[in-house]
């Protein structure tokens, strides 16, 4: 009994230390080049033959329990790159990979190159990539969430299928999550940091927070917080939602703290703002029925009303009623021979901003006219623009009498011509305190 004893001893003894041998061994083994180079290709495998895009990975470190550190990460879809990254540090769990999900509590991507790009029924390549090569209604489809993503130094190429242009974001640096299912993208920034190009448009640095959220059974939505968009010249903060696809509309808030002429000039060609704008400017409803409020100011002068567009075509459509304060002639046009204040109404329409294909009207005041070094007194001018003919009826009135005239102006030429009528009664006006008076007279130009 003594000996059957000792061998059992011995025998427990010699399991226990080839367990501990076999555990040790393992451990040690899972991080041999061998192992991962065995679990990379197995891994790779596995979800190529369930994606409809192609994964590879040169290198994988670290531990397969809970987290890796891959080295040449790219994903392909179509023949094209969506995603490169020299270095991805994942931290994750294995065990929901149970119930066909992916969950990675953090993502760390250093100087990742992006391309995405939306087609014309709103699916955005990413998720088509990542979608299942064979759907099957009869198995649970494999859903990825990331609670923390995190991107320094990165480079993002973006697309949107109503616009031609490719948007690049560059210098990117963000924290947020991401949760991908088959056939849907819900991206949360939290923060977000990058220098966006575009052809044709002003530089512009980004910081803020954005949301994203599309799905199979609605628009696409993006939500803006706080978004800063500051050029060499100007800034302004955009908050408000977007929602795109066919059904297309906007609740936004644009906040202007500073708008430089050389922006404007860049969407509104020849555009007649010289000076610096602050103000607002807030848009509601469909992007073919958009409606607004605009509320301008710049040296001293105001601007407020409201407005509608269809920016849906190539042209944009509009129509506004605007009231104008405080305008000053002499700071606006930076011509010392003219000077007064303007204030009055003015509405306007057309396709596009072409001169040709606007139409207006304008009731405006103007204080303390001078032209010429010649005090005039207060001046109004009733004005109508259509078809590049503008036709305008104005009425001087001042202490030493008045003035009435009427004409045309035709700007549809390289130089402008006029024909005005012309009227005066009693009229005096005054160039350093001398003065002339005209008693009765009319002409014809």
């Amino acid at each position: 009994m003594r000996n059957f004893r000792r061998i059992l001893k011995l025998f427990l003894l010699g399991g226990t230390l080839l367990l501990f041998t076999v555990v040790i061994g393992a451990a040690l083994y899972v991080r041999t080049e061998n192992f991962q180079g065995w679990l990379r290709d197995e891994a790779l495998g596995a979800v190529n033959e369930t994606i409809r895009g192609t994964l590879t990975i040169d290198r994988v470190e670290g531990s397969v329990w809970r987290h890796l550190t891959l080295h040449g990460v790219t994903l392909r879809y179509v023949d094209e790159k969506i995603v490169e990254a020299p270095r991805l540090d994942l931290t994750f769990s294995l065990i929901p990979l149970l119930w066909s999900e992916i969950r990675i509590s953090a993502i760390d991507a250093l100087q990742p190159r992006v391309r995405l790009i939306q087609n014309q029924q709103g699916m955005w390549n990413l998720v088509e990539a990542l979608s299942p090569r064979q759907p099957d209604s009869t198995k649970s489809s494999l859903v990825t969430m990331v609670r923390s993503v995190r991107l320094n130094d990165g480079h993002l190429d973006l697309k949107l299928a109503a616009a031609d242009k490719v948007y690049r974001l560059e210098r990117l640096n963000l924290d947020g999550g991401v949760n991908i299912l088959p056939a849907a993208l819900s991206v949360d920034l939290r923060e977000l940091t990058s220098a966006l190009i575009a052809h044709g448009q002003p530089d512009v640095n980004l910081k803020g927070a954005l949301e994203y959220q599309q799905n199979e059974a609605g628009p696409a939505v993006v939500k803006l917080k706080n978004l800063w968009a500051v050029s060499r010249a100007s800034q302004v903060i955009l908050n408000g939602q977007i929602e795109t696809g066919e059904t297309a509309k906007v609740n936004a808030r644009l906040e202007i703290k500073k708008l430089a002429p050389i922006d404007i000039a860049y969407f509104v060609a020849n555009s007649p703002i010289k000076r610096d704008l602050t103000g607002s400017l807030q848009a509601d409803g469909a992007f073919n029925a958009l409606k607004g409020k605009v509320e301008l100011a710049a040296a001293g002068a105001s601007l407020t009303g409201n407005f509608t567009a269809d920016v849906t075509g190539e042209q944009p459509k509009y129509t506004a009623a605007m009231k104008l304060s405080d305008f000053n002639l002499r700071q606006w046009l930076n011509d010392k021979k003219i000077a007064g204040v303007m204030s009055g109404t003015i509405e306007a329409g057309g396709s596009g901003f072409a001169l040709k294909n606007t139409t207006g009207k304008a009731n405006l005041e103007i204080r303390t006219a001078e032209a010429q070094g010649w005090a005039l007194g207060a001046v109004s001018l009733q004005g109508a623009l259509a078809q590049s003919v503008a036709a305008i009826d104005g009425r001087l009135k001042s202490n030493l009498g008045g003035a009435n005239w009427s004409g045309k102006i035709l700007l549809n030429e390289k130089r402008p011509s006029y024909q005005v009528a012309f009227a005066v009664k009693d009229l005096g006006i005054q160039e350093s305190g001398a003065g002339e008076r005209c008693r009765h007279a009319s002409r014809r130009y």
